[in-house]
C-alpha cells in the first residue's frame, strides 16, 4: 500500500457525521482499489432526499 492508502486506511469504515442536509446521514471512506477511495453516504431510511431519488429510479 502507498502512503495515501496508509493514511486513509486509518479512517476507513469510521463514521463521519454529515453528508445530507435533510437527515442524520453518516459518511465512511471506502477503498475501491489501491490508491482509489470513495466516500459513501448512508442516509436515514426516512430521508426525503433518498426517497425522492428512489422514486425517480422506479
Amino acid at each position: 500500500m502507498g502512503a495515501i492508502d496508509d493514511l486513509l486506511g486509518r479512517a476507513q469504515g469510521e463514521p463521519i457525521p454529515g453528508g445530507c442536509e435533510q437527515c442524520d446521514a453518516e459518511q465512511t471512506l471506502e477503498l475501491v482499489t489501491p490508491n482509489v477511495w470513495t466516500v459513501v453516504v448512508r442516509h436515514d431510511d426516512w430521508c426525503p432526499f433518498i426517497r425522492s431519488r428512489q422514486a425517480a429510479m422506479n
